[in-house]
């Protein structure tokens, strides 16, 4: 099986090995990164990628009515000078970010739209307020739960110390926290228990590749499950 095929390709190389498919069709592994320049490299991309993601979500969030238009604006505003600043920074690294977001198929129309006219929705075309007040919470819980995939994603071959994780993960349970209208349903205790887990150890502990990938998993679920429960909330 695949499973049975990439863990005998990580026994054989290491973790942090990905199986490429050649001509002929063999499987090959392939590298992520080489070195820490490399690693630092695509960690720049990767948060990159999580502000375009939160701007997207953020717009789709205001556009369903669950983002009240002046916490929409305040956030929006921000996440658009954070990317402004990244994209400066990364004009070496990535000189075109329509041809990046086309690279990693990045389904965010809203965002590209966002990006390319630079201003909130409530600047381009006005909007009265509402009583929400949890759009800001909303946008960050969105990214971070980007930003958490990313550092398990990036660390699966050396794995990731346990102060690479919980500043993100705790960003991650404070947003969620402050949406107060989310259902019952939304479970967060797995997001807790990693909390306290992670708590429980030293801050240069490292958190193995088995571990990251399991913890991915849970990731994309609560996820989604997120997301569901946003829509529930219309």
């Amino acid at each position: 099986s695949e499973m049975c095929i990439r863990d005998s390709i990580n026994a054989e190389y290491g973790e942090g090995c990905q199986l490429a498919m050649e001509a002929g069709g063999s499987e090959q592994p392939v590298k992520l990164f080489d070195g820490r320049k490399e690693r630092e490299h695509y960690r720049d991309l990767a948060d990159l990628f999580a502000v375009i993601t939160a701007i997207d979500k953020l717009d789709h969030s205001y556009t369903r009515g669950a983002v009240s238009a002046e916490e929409y604006t305040s956030a929006c505003t921000t996440l658009l000078g954070h990317y402004k600043t990244m994209v400066a920074s990364l004009s070496e690294k990535c000189p075109d970010v329509v041809a990046f977001m086309d690279e990693h198929r990045m389904d965010c129309q809203m965002a590209r739209k966002r990006i390319a006219v630079g201003v909130p929705i409530t600047t381009e075309h006005g909007g009265g307020k509402n009583n929400t007040q949890e759009g800001r919470a909303i946008s960050e819980a969105s990214a971070a739960f980007v930003t958490m995939k990313d550092i398990m994603g990036l660390n699966f071959e050396e794995g990731a110390n346990v102060d690479e994780i919980v500043p993100t993960l705790r960003h991650l349970l404070n947003a969620l926290n402050k949406v107060t209208r989310l259902p019952a349903s939304f479970d967060k205790a797995p997001l807790i228990s990693l909390m306290t887990k992670l708590n429980a150890m030293s801050a240069s502990d490292v958190v193995g590749p088995t571990e990251l990938r399991d913890i991915l998993l849970m990731l994309e679920n609560k996820e989604m499950d997120f997301n569901n429960a946003l829509d529930s909330m219309l």
